[in-house]
């Protein structure tokens, strides 16, 4: 984990060695609190950003390969993972529930990413295709429900800072 310091350089801030094989790949949430990691050890490893330490592990039932590349959604309600089996999966983030999967590429699939609309899955391979998959409208729906809360929250938290410095501007002009 690393941060810009005010010279515009990238400093190193947290590193996390694990215990269980090489990482493929990580992806961040949309509250920016959490990444999660897929690799070797057949695991969905989610971890706290600020700490760099490890809050959650999901062992998906009926992996048959390694976990390969992921992405999570922009709401950050789901997150999709391929795997050396070729297979697609969506899992919930929270849970680690897998909630769907799909197949189609006849080689390794080389990666996967969400539109930022939330209704379509884009998967690419080493057969040289790439495929885009359309969500089931539920999926679309709580995902953008949750951007709304999200912006709702942001909102709210945001008229407090206005309140909190204009009461502080006040107490000092006093």
């Amino acid at each position: 984990i690393s941060s810009v310091s005010e010279e515009n350089e990238i400093k190193k801030t947290k590193s996390v060695s694990v215990q269980r094989g090489t990482i493929y790949d990580v992806a961040v949430d949309a509250t920016d609190k959490f990444m999660i990691t897929s690799g070797q050890d057949k695991r969905l490893n989610v971890w706290n950003m600020a700490s760099a330490k490890q809050m959650r592990s999901y062992k998906p039932e009926g992996v048959t390969g390694e976990l390969y590349k992921l992405d999570v959604d922009p709401a950050g309600l789901f997150v999709a993972a391929c795997s050396f089996d070729k297979w697609i999966r969506l899992f919930d983030f929270y849970s680690g529930n897998c909630i769907g999967k799909v197949a189609g590429h006849s080689e390794l699939v080389t990666g996967v990413r969400f539109t930022l609309d939330g209704r379509r899955l884009l998967s690419i391979g080493a057969d040289g295709c790439i495929f885009v998959w359309r969500l089931a409208p539920e999926l679309t729906e709580a995902m953008h429900e949750r951007q709304e809360e999200r912006k709702a929250r942001t909102a709210e938290m945001k008229k407090k800072e206005i309140l909190i410095e204009k009461e502080e501007q006040e107490k000092k002009a006093k």
